[in-house]
């Protein structure tokens, strides 16, 4: 199999190609930056640069690729120029599939997320809980505008096929320049967070997420969609483990739902006018409410997976921080 990864030089484009090199395979990858791919993959990639939002950059990277892992994109919930996630999320997404199939390329394994599903009254988030309504947050559109353009423009019988993939939060060692799980356990480290904000999220490994990518371009369905999660844990709860991992610490209070909205729209609004981020950015307040349960059944069953435990993926990440 010859693969290409795009986004390699992110977390879980990072452990996708590791899980190829594991299987012995020397996989091509699209960075934008070379030095920075070559520090951190050395000599086992083959490096080709170009951009997703520049379909002119893409030619010849998709030449004599079986399979295509696009892993690029802005996985924020908020910057200052919302529409970098349509260029980026959305329309890089249409370039990235233009050009897989102009190739000749044989699949593409596309890591989409579980915030394109609608769930059900329980929560219980599945393969079959199609959106029926407009997304929340303009990061969740331009996924769910992605999502919609692959599923209606690359039927599972036509020569391109598509596999998607649908993450909850990830975290673990590994490479990322965007806010996330990673840096909420890094500040409850050092004690940088003196309050916490209501509600949580599901949470699954970056290299699990890394191995499945892989082994679905093995063995799953053109058309299928996988479930990749583990259980739901607030943010209390989290900051609870890390301190018992670390045997130091008081676990910070939470801010009561109706005083986290108020500082929302509050900071949101100032940082319109004064160009900063948000103290607590709306969209991942509301993310923080949505309470979503996935259920990975499919997944662990299709790609015989057994996802990491949390306490065993938080030691992992816990000491590779320095």
């Amino acid at each position: 199999m010859k693969a290409l990864v795009l986004g390699a030089t992110g977390l879980i484009g990072f452990h996708i190609t590791q899980a190829l090199r594991r299987r012995g395979l020397r996989p091509r990858a699209l960075v934008r930056d070379a030095q920075r791919g070559r520090a951190l993959h050395g000599d086992g990639v083959e490096l080709v640069v170009g951009d997703i939002t520049d379909p002119a950059s893409l030619q010849g990277a998709f030449n004599d690729v079986d399979v295509v892992f696009h892993a690029a994109g802005i996985p924020e919930q908020w910057v200052r120029d919302e529409g970098v996630f349509e260029r980026v999320n959305h329309q890089g997404c249409r370039h990235v599939a233009q050009a897989a199939a102009a190739a000749g390329v044989r699949r593409l394994v596309f890591l989409s997320t579980i915030d394109v599903f609608e769930p059900e009254p329980d929560q219980r988030i599945h393969e079959q809980c199609a959106r029926r309504t407009q997304a929340r947050s303009a990061y969740e559109r331009s996924k769910q505008a992605a999502d919609l353009h692959l599923q209606t423009q690359y039927p599972p019988s036509g020569p391109l096929e598509i596999v998607y993939l649908h993450p909850c939060a990830i975290y673990g060692p590994g490479p990322t320049k965007s806010r996330g799980t990673n840096d909420f356990v890094k500040e409850i480290k050092a004690r940088q967070i003196p309050i916490l904000i209501p509600g949580g999220m599901p949470l699954v490994l970056a290299a699990d997420v890394g191995e499945a990518a892989v082994r679905a371009a093995e063995r799953a369905q053109p058309g299928e969609r996988l479930v990749l999660a583990g259980p739901w844990i607030s943010l209390k709860d989290l900051a609870q483990q890390v301190h018992q991992h670390l045997a130091y610490g008081r676990v910070p209070p939470v801010l009561p739902l109706a005083v986290a909205r108020a500082v929302s729209t509050l900071t949101q609004a100032w940082s319109r006018l004064a160009g900063g981020a948000p103290l607590v950015p709306r969209g991942q307040l509301e993310a923080l409410q949505w309470g979503a349960k996935p259920d990975a059944r499919r997944a662990r069953e299709q790609l015989e997976m057994t996802f990491t435990g949390l306490d065993t993926g938080l030691r992992q990440l816990l000491d590779s921080l320095h």
